[in-house]
């Protein structure tokens, strides 16, 4: 018979591979500690989570780590709580084989329940034992064999259920190891065999088996044997670990008996939730689905079982439980689960039909009725849509082959959300989607939807020739069935292709006659979009004034029909106007306001052109590290949304903020950063920006025919687009050139031309750079006089503010002409 010593002490030996785990061990043996030093009664911890995660190793390394602090005894018990095909020990049992082994002879036990748990208790009082009570199945389990309030114990209990009637002293939820632990448990347990294998094998394998010990260390033991690359493919078959039979089989059994061990309804809780075609769904959506009270409860008991994960409100299957859950739900009656769908798309829709109007103020498909609670914050409405994406976007392909009768508009509304979000390839997938469901039901209407849907996607992300031709397709469809609000919309899609390719008059005539049609059917939404088209058009012809008043006439209409986007859109387009007439204050105002309603709609590429714009204006009053922090701040939005053009415009604003600064290299380095991505979606406008931005940095460090030949590219780009502005931007840095290089004649003749043309367009900035430089050309040849005169037309621009070149400096060239 084994001794007193042995008989107190039926720890399981740890293993010799363990990983992570430092926070939930730090926790546990603190509360060891503090046991073992303050003697006040005993603690109680608890560790739940699903089964293979490996609660029962984690309490084990604890307990080795502690039972120095332990002198009385050292039990660790299995439980049985949800091993497969063994009920669960009886707690009775459990303490009458303990007496036993601290010394009980058989007459010594008492004969009833309630005087063995208070012998067991009574031994337990006074001492310090340590207790690992693994596998617990409930609170009736446990309490028999909990310590009395003199004892100065600690038990360690593991459970599939998060056993919130046990009065814990710590209470931890285990989950899978992270990616980079679960790769060097691989390894570890694999002995480096196979250190050889690609990172990216490893962190494949790793992700596949989803932090789940059980699951890691035989795939581990594989890896001993076989390639990485081998044990990947078997992995990619349609049963994950199915090669690894403990591995699977430890997975399906603990699904298999936490399943089995549920009440009826519970079972068919679990099965609405299986029903859900998303990964992550929320409350009240299986509430929807199920209907029926004590859904909520219900929903508490599967997740304290560990049947269910949660993240906040939404709740998921853990990966490898999911399909499980599917097969035990499969078998059920085909109507309980069709209606039960039904219920959850029809509860989805109405509550993504609440939450864009709640977020943009309208309902651009004419519905402004909302069934069920409205949104009367825009913040909460886009709380919901961020939350629940996922799980709309996993009910539309469903709702759509199942062919539910409001699938068509339930697609429409999410692609808006996702494509106004900046989530563009997300938005065609569901366009897509669409597209193809109202293609095979010939619903030509909803073909006309989904095509424009698609094509505004391409359009975004710059594929201006496959959004023209989607565009154009509709259009066709629009002239069959005589549907004039869609061609309106059509029509204004082809205009921003066309705009977007700078060619602007083609585009201006388009929005023209989608705001006729607009305005023939009352239309006031796409009034509002055609409005904001033709303003713009006349914006980047640097016609300011035009584009200002039909923007504030857009701005007026959205406003009277609450189109929050239309707003954010014309805000923007007035504090350009501001801009373009050096108001700066005024242009920042705006932009600041068309910034706080885009972050309220979750509108992020709108952000970023309100970022940029308020960049601008502190750039052009001479506050580069205010400037450069908006446009750094406009770029890491953009990059986040792989947003290539907002990405070229806040490099080029970067860039001028260390040119100004004199900083040319690095000026140049960003620069040329902004013309590789401006080249890369042919954007002429950025590239010209781009290009005299270089070809300054050239002729500062005295590269005058680099430099010219840059000034020159960017000219003929501004030519090619009508581009203005460009165009006096590129000829003064040619006539700069030819200054510098003393050739006055050449260089009088640019800047005469800039000049001319910065008149024209009435930019005060380049006109201050064109005067300074005819001043500086005219100085040098003697012409005294036309300095002056240029000298002073310059310092009555510059005494307003807000130009690179101040009045100061102006007045010492006044100062040195006048010293001869």
């Amino acid at each position: 018979m084994p001794d007193l010593a042995s008989r107190l002490n039926t720890l399981t030996a740890v293993r010799d591979v363990f990983i992570g785990r430092e926070r939930e061990i730090s926790r546990l043996t603190a509360a060891a500690r503090q046991v073992a030093e303050a003697g006040d009664g005993p603690r109680v911890c608890v560790v739940h989570g699903m089964g293979g995660v490996g609660k029962s190793e984690l309490l084990r390394q604890v307990a080795a780590r502690v039972a120095p602090l332990f002198d009385a005894a050292h039990f660790e018990i299995d439980l049985a709580g949800f091993t497969p095909r063994r009920e669960p020990r009886d707690p009775d049992q459990v303490i009458i084989e303990h007496l036993q082994l601290i010394g009980f002879r058989p007459a010594e036990i008492p004969q009833d329940p309630a005087g063995r748990v208070e012998a067991w208790r009574s031994w337990l009082s006074g001492r310090r034992a340590l207790l690992l009570l693994d596998n617990a199945r409930d609170a009736h389990q446990l309490r028999p064999l909990l310590p009395g309030l003199k004892s100065n114990s600690l038990v360690l209990i593991s459970s599939r259920d998060a056993l919130g009637d046990i009065d814990a002293d710590v209470r931890l939820g285990a989950v899978g190891l992270s990616r980079t632990e679960s790769i060097t448990l691989l390894q570890q347990v694999g002995d480096d065999a196979r250190a050889g294998a690609e990172p990216g094998e490893l962190a494949e394998i790793a992700a596949r088996c989803h932090g789940i010990p059980v699951a890691l260390r035989p795939v581990g033991v594989l890896l001993r044997d076989m390639p990485a690359s081998e044990v990947l493919t078997s992995m990619r078959r349609d049963n994950p670990l199915a090669h690894v039979l403990d591995g699977y089989e430890a997975v399906r059994l603990a699904f298999t008996t936490s399943y089995n061990a549920l009440p009826d309804t519970l079972r068919t809780l679990l099965w609405h939730c299986a029903w859900n075609p998303a990964e992550h769904f929320g409350r009240d959506s299986i509430a929807a689905m199920a209907g029926g009270p004590g859904v909520g409860i219900g929903l508490t008991q599967l997740l304290q079982r560990n049947m269910l994960l949660a993240d906040g409100e939404r709740l998921s299957f853990h990966d490898l439980f999911r399909r499980h859950a599917s097969a035990v739900a499969q078998p059920r009656a085909v109507a309980v689960r069709g209606e039960a769908r039904e219920r959850l798309y029809g509860y989805l829709a109405d509550r993504l039909h609440a939450a864009s109007v709640g977020v943009y103020g309208v309902d651009v498909y004419g519905d402004e009725s909302v069934d069920g609670p409205e949104f009367t914050d825009p913040g909460a409405a886009r709380a919901w849509l961020d939350h629940r994406t996922g799980e709309l976007r996993a009910a539309v392909p469903a709702a759509l082959d199942e062919g539910w009768e409001g699938a068509g508009l339930l697609a429409l509304r999410l692609a808006r959300w996702l494509r106004l979000s900046g989530l563009a390839e997300q938005a065609r997938t569901v366009s897509t989607a669409l597209l193809e469901a109202s293609e095979a039901t010939g619903d030509r209407l909803r073909q006309i939807d989904a095509l424009v849907g698609v094509a505004h996607t391409y359009r975004v992300r710059y594929d201006y020739d496959r959004a023209r031709d989607l565009f154009r397709k509709a259009l066709d469809l629009t002239e069959a069935t005589g549907d004039r609000a869609r061609r309106a919309a059509v029509l204004t899609g082809i205009a921003d292709v066309h705009h977007m390719r700078h060619d602007h008059d083609r585009a201006r005539d388009l929005y023209r006659e989608a705001l006729t049609l607009a305005e023939t059917i009352d239309d006031r939404y796409r009034r509002a979009e055609a409005l904001t088209g033709i303003a713009d058009t006349h914006r980047m012809q640097d016609e300011y004034d035009r584009a200002g008043g039909l923007f504030r006439e857009a701005l007026d209409l959205a406003e009277a029909i609450g189109d929050r986007t239309r707003q954010v859109v014309a805000l923007t387009g007035i504090a350009h106007s501001h801009f373009m007439r050096d108001d700066y204050d005024g242009s920042r105002a705006f932009f600041r306001k068309a910034l706080g309603l885009a972050e309220a709609l979750g509108d992020r590429p709108h952000q970023g052109s309100s970022l940029t714009g308020i960049a601008h204006t502190f750039r052009m009053e001479g506050d580069d590290e205010q400037a450069r922090g908006f446009f750094r701040e406009a770029l890491g939005l953009a990059e986040a949304l792989g947003d290539r053009l907002r990405q070229t415009v806040a490099l080029i604003g970067i860039a001028h903020t260390y040119r100004v600064r004199g900083d040319d290299e690095r000026a140049r380095d960003f620069f040329r950063a902004a013309l590789d991505l401006a080249e890369a979606i042919d954007n002429r406008y950025q590239q010209a920006e781009a290009l005299t931005g270089i070809a300054h940095s050239h002729r500062v460090r005295g590269e005058y025919g680099q430099a010219g030949d840059l000034y020159r590219r960017a000219l003929d780009l501004a030519d090619d687009i009508g581009d203005r502005y460009r165009r006096a931007e590129a000829l003064t840095g040619i006539a700069h050139t030819f200054r510098t290089e003393g050739d006055d004649e050449r260089a009088r003749g640019f800047f005469r031309e800039a000049l001319a043309l910065a008149e024209a367009i009435g930019d005060r900035t380049q006109l201050l750079d064109v005067l300074t430089g005819i001043g500086l050309v005219c100085q040098r040849t003697g012409d005294a006089d036309q300095a002056r005169a240029y000298y002073q037309r310059a310092l009555s621009l510059s005494q307003a503010g807000g130009a690179a070149l101040t009045a100061a400096d102006i007045r010492d060239r006044l100062r040195h002409l006048e010293d001869g």
